[in-house]
């Protein structure tokens, strides 16, 4: 992502121990539309698993790559997006005839795989979880529940123009009892993602934790 209309953006509130990004693509999102053609349906999930592997590959630490994986599915056949340590990222979607509206429908029976894979030593960690929540982003909520035991979210957007993301993650030594977790889950439940994507970061930041936007911030490439 090396691109100016491509931006991923960290923060953290070093108070509450929580850290979080924020992704916004453009040109990769539509270097990826103009390889091929997918229904609306698949298009706007292969755009949010786009966002979601940029955020996820963010926390890479060392040469290797991160593999998203959605596989199995009766309509939604295979996806797979792909994120090195460069953040240089590729992916592809393949389908049936039938291509359901409801994200439950398109993926049903599939499972979601999650991969890390270090170029060095050829150290693998894979994750699988099962596809049984609403949309992708509750989905790698459950991935990161049930295979790091971290509190997590994702909000996830694509349309015809940008892939968008935000993740927020309570880290390992976070003392929970204050409630802000909670507090601030339920502040970001029903937001559009696609809209706030169009307000500048610190704009943006100020107005979703205005009692912590003393964070501090670090922008990357």
């Amino acid at each position: 992502m090396n691109d100016l209309a491509d931006t991923l953006r960290r923060f953290v509130f070093e108070k509450e121990e929580i850290r979080g990004s924020i992704v916004r693509l453009k040109d990769t999102w539509q270097h990826l539309l103009n390889a091929d053609q997918y229904p609306p349906q698949v298009q706007a999930m292969l755009g949010e698993a786009l966002a979601a592997t940029a955020l996820l590959g963010r926390n890479l630490k060392f040469e290797g790559r991160l593999t998203l994986q959605i596989q199995g599915g009766a309509h939604l056949r295979l996806l797979v997006m792909q994120c090195d340590h460069r953040l240089r990222m590729r992916g592809l979607a393949r389908f049936g005839d039938v291509v359901p509206e409801a994200f439950t429908e398109l993926v049903d029976g599939g499972a979601l795989c999650i991969t890390v894979e270090s170029g060095r030593d050829a150290e693998r960690y894979q994750s699988i979880v099962p596809l049984s929540e609403i949309d992708l982003a509750e989905s790698l909520a459950l991935y990161y529940q049930q295979s790091v035991q971290l509190p997590t979210i994702f909000m996830l957007a694509a349309d015809g123009e940008r892939a968008v993301g935000l993740m927020l993650q309570a880290l390992p030594e976070r003392k929970p009892g204050s409630g802000y977790w909670k507090r601030m889950v339920e502040g970001l439940r029903g937001l559009d993602v696609a809209r706030m994507s169009l307000v500048q970061d610190e704009v943006l930041l100020t107005a979703l934790f205005p009692m912590t936007i003393s964070a501090c911030l670090n922008r990357n490439p």
